[in-house]
């Protein structure tokens, strides 16, 4: 592994900071910046075993399993019945394609007034520009929407989806 210098280290948190400050907008990579940083250098000065202590206290987590069962859902409500509050308006993107479809399993099992009639609605397609960009499902307060050739990040994946999703979304015409 190659050796840095405490300057060049000062330097670069000189830099970082500069970035910090003025909001420049190199400063979305101050992340992925520090943790190349960690992961590609060993600090002649740093004992091995506080490098070790770093390195697996910034590794990324693993993803968990999907799984196909809810979990129970718990209000205040909980105490007189099974029927969650459900706020004026919810809206649910999944990405697709998934190996299960957990999300929707999750959305469909959820216990409230409506869910018979959301199981019954039909689903329709969600357009952008005259396209088909998705699939949603309504019924009342509760909208399920699926987002085509989108991973986990919708707004990464599919930009324009996403932000008609949410202007439409926020403007009560979705």
């Amino acid at each position: 592994m190659p050796r840095v210098s405490v300057i060049s280290i000062l330097g670069l948190l000189r830099q970082l900071l500069f970035c910090a400050m003025t909001g420049f907008p190199s400063v979305v990579y101050i992340p992925c910046v520090i943790y190349r940083l960690l992961h590609s250098v060993r600090f002649t000065w740093c004992a091995q075993s506080a490098y070790q202590r770093v390195r697996q206290a910034t590794e990324p987590e693993p993803e968990r399993p999907v799984r196909d069962e809810p979990e129970p859902v718990t209000t205040d409500r909980n105490r007189d019945g099974p029927e969650p509050v459900i706020p004026e308006k919810i809206v649910y993107s999944r990405p697709g394609p998934d190996r299960k479809p957990g999300n929707s399993n999750w959305v469909h099992a959820v216990e409230w007034s409506g869910q018979k009639g959301f199981e019954a609605a039909p689903s329709v397609s969600f357009t952008v520009d005259g396209e088909e960009k998705g699939v949603q499902k309504k019924y009342g307060p509760l909208m399920f929407l699926k987002v085509h050739d989108a991973g986990h990040m919708v707004p990464m994946d599919q930009p324009n989806e996403a932000l008609e999703m949410l202007q439409r979304w926020s403007h009560g015409n979705l």
